[in-house]
């Protein structure tokens, strides 16, 4: 903690012009704290693991610090602190330790087992616009193509709490899990009803694949919360296609689940 402490006062020293840290500094620094909370031993008090998982957050920004990655002005306003702390944790939701430390703290919800059918987009509002149905799950549906020249592959997830601040919990807590390692985008659209939206595109795993194929594609998640359920809808696209122009989909999705609470 001696040595800690040193490599702040270090660092507060270095005259720094501010910055935004990069979509891979956030990264590398979730990589280091999913190490570090590899570390934690979960037989102990909720206080002392929390204090574990802090000390692992702080020595992570120690070491971009110094790396030049960070700039000083992440220490000294609270604002930018919680937004980074926000952008590393959501991608901490891949990290198994974290979800395991989670699942400990009784921090993420588990969601009903399961889903009603009328809560999914409807065979005749897809069949509509070219889609056939395919792999059907618990917590999903599939929808391929087969008119529809614009969107290839549609997912539509759904996950249904007791309550509204449940489902605000899981959908924050997992959300980077569940944008599966993509970057969140800006969204000019409005989707009315929608708690908590954010919209992503593929990430980098999903795109050196594509370029390994061949193909050239776009892939949108819409992930926010209405009431009591956490929504997903995926989609892959045409390149050209915006999250804009797919916006019926996820408001068609909130349609139906506003007709469905009004018949309870």
């Amino acid at each position: 903690m001696k040595k800690l402490l040193i490599s702040f006062l270090v660092i507060l020293s270095y005259n720094c012009f501010a910055q935004t840290p990069t979509e891979t500094t956030i990264h590398n620094m979730a990589d280091f704290n999913c190490q570090c909370q590899d570390t934690i031993t979960l037989n102990k008090e909720r206080v002392a693991i929390l204090n574990n998982m802090k000390d692992c957050f702080t020595k992570s920004m120690v070491t971009y610090l110094n790396k030049g990655e960070l700039t000083n002005d992440y220490l000294t306003d609270p604002k930018k602190m919680n937004a980074l702390q926000k952008k590393v944790f959501n991608q901490l939701a891949g990290c198994e330790k974290t979800i395991e430390i989670f699942q400990k703290l009784n921090v993420i919800p588990t969601p009903a087992d399961t889903v009603p059918e009328v809560l999914f987009l409807s065979e005749n509002f897809l069949g509509k616009h070219g889609f056939k149905k395919g792999q059907v799950e618990k917590e999903f549906r599939v929808w391929n193509s087969e008119k529809n020249k614009k969107i290839q592959r549609l997912v539509d997830i759904r996950w249904v709490f007791t309550t509204h601040e449940e489902a605000l919990r899981y959908h924050t807590t997992m959300l980077g899990r569940n944008a599966e390692g993509g970057p969140e985008i800006n969204f000019n659209g409005k989707l009315e009803g929608a708690a908590e939206l954010h919209v992503f595109k593929e990430g980098p795993q999903a795109e050196m694949l594509m370029k390994s194929l061949n193909v050239s594609q776009r892939q949108h998640y819409f992930i926010f919360v209405v009431d009591n359920v956490v929504f997903k809808i995926f989609a892959s696209t045409e390149i050209a296609v915006n999250p804009e122009d797919i916006t019926f989909i996820p408001e068609e999705a909130i349609k139906i689940f506003k007709a469905y609470k009004q018949k309870q």
